[in-house]
Order: structure tokens, then sequence, then C-alpha cells
């Protein structure tokens, strides 16, 4: 596995907390607005919210594209073995 670069994480890139917490919570509105605004199917949502999260990450609070990608990875497998262990202990119950 390649070296990922470090990076230390500037809570308030736009130096008023509102607008900082505004941008961040991007994805989420996009999410909502989607599927309860626009009646977006929740697969397509959710990957639009995704979308929206490593572009947050990557432009305004200056992520490496990298880290923004291999968060994203994480971030499903862990979503998919939450659901594959659900569903594997659903048929052996």
């Amino acid at each position: 596995m390649p070296d990922l670069p470090k990076w230390i994480q500037v809570y308030d890139p736009f130096g008023h907390w509102w607008l900082s917490a505004l941008v961040a919570a991007l994805p989420i509105i996009v999410l909502f607005t989607l599927m309860a605004g626009l009646r977006v199917k929740p697969h397509w949502s959710a990957m639009a919210g995704a979308f929206t999260a490593v572009l947050v990450a990557c432009f305004a609070f200056g992520m490496p594209v990298s880290l923004a990608g291999a968060s994203l990875l994480f971030g499903v497998a862990t979503g998919m073995m939450n659901i594959v262990w659900i569903v594997v202990a659903a048929v052996y119950l």
C-alpha cells in the first residue's frame, strides 16, 4: 500500500465558524434535498452526497485527493460490511 500524504485538518478554513459549518454541511444538504425535495432514488442521492463530500474536503478544507479517495473507499467498505453482517446474521438466525 502506498504511503498517503500527511495532512492536518483545519476546522475553520473560512475564518467564520458559521460559514465553515455551512460548507461542511453541504453533503447532507445535497442528500436530503435530492431525496426529499426532488424525490431522487436513495442510491443516487447517496452517491451525489458522497461526491459532494469529496469535493468539499478537497477544495474547501484542502484535503489531498488521495486521502479523500481513500476515505471514500474506507467508508464504502465499512458501510457494505455492516450491511453484509446484518444480512448474514439474519440468514443464520
